[in-house]
């Protein structure tokens, strides 16, 4: 996910008055990608009530997402094709896991037995 998707998702939810601004300034997505640090955010309690009403789902989505990455790796790593298709791109360890589109992945790093 890019910076700036992510500034957007913030602006939006300082705007629903469900996170506010620690330093009271206008958060625009272009002014919170040129300087993230500048700004600190909290959850307000309407937003903190909506997080821990639904937070558990997004939670369990999140490690369910993690844990395909990570057998999807795994897979990979312990394939007999993992060793001759390093690097050439002909074989994506990520397909099985069915990440949302727009999520930037890493391939796995795999260590090598020699």
């Amino acid at each position: 996910m890019d910076a700036l998707s992510v500034a957007e998702v913030i602006a939006r939810l300082v705007g629903e008055g469900l996170m506010e601004e620690m330093q009271h300034a206008s958060a625009s997505p272009p002014a919170v990608v040129e300087d993230p640090i500048g700004f600190w955010f909290r959850m307000t309690p309407r937003g903190r009530i909506i997080w821990e009403a639904e937070g558990g789902y997004w939670r369990a989505l999140w490690d369910a997402r993690q844990r395909a990455i990570d057998e999807a790796a795994e897979a990979y790593c312990s394939s007999s094709n993992a060793k001759s298709s390093r690097g050439n791109g002909s074989f994506d360890p990520f397909q099985s896991a069915r990440i949302s589109p727009g999520w930037d992945l890493i391939a796995p790093s795999c260590p090598v037995i020699t």
